[in-house]
């Protein structure tokens, strides 16, 4: 898949709190739980079904048949879970429009899936699969539990929706007019927010969004600035954009073809043109 992406999904902490604890039922669509079954080996590959509701009483809403790559047989459960919630929160928006991690809470059965959020899993070659959770919803909570008391009596009831992930896109991404699709690095969420003062990183990627869907400019950077860039991102073609009545910088690095990653984002001084957080870079 993306691995090339692997050096910009960075490390996040997330809380843990019992699920009791967690809402009043006026926030129910803020409490979604995923269940996964374990996977079955069918005539068109494996497949695991995941379960989901909403709210802390909720009952079983429908459930995600998983179609899993060969590749990834021996941690179905733990794909099928992250592609259920991103199908759910990107693609249905249960919890509704232009979301992210504030408030949300995120129940799974799959502890590595708390563990590739806080980069303490020894399955670091899953982490583009949540991508999404270390970016738009960098603040959500994740919640471990296997309860299995709400799972329907009769499976066979509960409609079901088909996802085959050789067929997705893992990465979290956004369309951009001018850059087309756009992926923001954690460490570039990191950046934004001590430039532009953002309150979380939830927050630094909406307002990175807004602007990357704005007037935008590439500029040519100095020299000193250049070389930067070739001994940070080695072997990738860089760009850097701003928006022209402003000194805020976005550096990208071209991963695919039709995929930009916005990699960090710098302040310039306007007469020298060099960075004012030479950290960021």
């Amino acid at each position: 898949m993306l691995a090339g992406l692997a050096p910009f999904l960075f490390p996040i902490e997330f809380q843990t709190q019992s699920i009791k604890k967690l809402m009043n039922p006026k926030n129910d669509n803020c409490l979604i739980t995923v269940f996964a079954q374990d996977a079955l080996n069918t005539g068109r590959g494996n497949i695991v079904r995941v379960f989901w509701r909403m709210g802390r009483d909720g009952v079983c809403k429908g459930a995600y048949d998983i179609l899993i790559p060969p590749a990834y047989v021996l941690d179905a459960a733990i794909l099928g879970e992250l592609a259920a919630l991103r199908h759910l929160l990107g693609v249905r928006r249960i919890s509704g429009e232009n979301r992210n991690g504030t408030g949300l809470h995120l129940v799974v059965s799959r502890g590595a899936i708390k563990k590739l959020a806080e980069k303490k899993s020894s399955k670091a070659y899953l982490a583009e699969f949540s991508h999404f959770l270390t970016t738009r919803y960098f603040d959500a909570q994740i919640i471990v539990e296997k309860d299995k008391g709400w799972l329907p009596a009769d499976p066979g009831q509960v409609k079901t929706v088909e996802i085959n992930l050789d067929g997705i896109n893992p990465i979290e991404f956004i369309e951009t007019p001018l850059l087309g699709k756009v992926t923001i690095s954690s460490h570039a969420l990191t950046e934004y927010a001590a430039v532009a003062g953002t309150a979380d990183a939830s927050q630094s990627w909406r307002s990175i969004s807004r602007r990357l869907k704005g007037r935008l400019s590439k500029v040519e950077i100095s020299v000193s600035l250049a070389s930067v860039h070739r001994r940070k991102y080695p072997n990738k073609s860089s760009e850097t954009w701003k928006h022209p009545d402003d000194t805020m910088h976005f550096v990208f690095s071209r991963e695919k073809p039709d995929l930009l990653v916005l990699v960090t984002v710098y302040q310039a001084d306007p007469q020298e043109g060099l960075p004012k957080y030479p950290g960021a870079m």
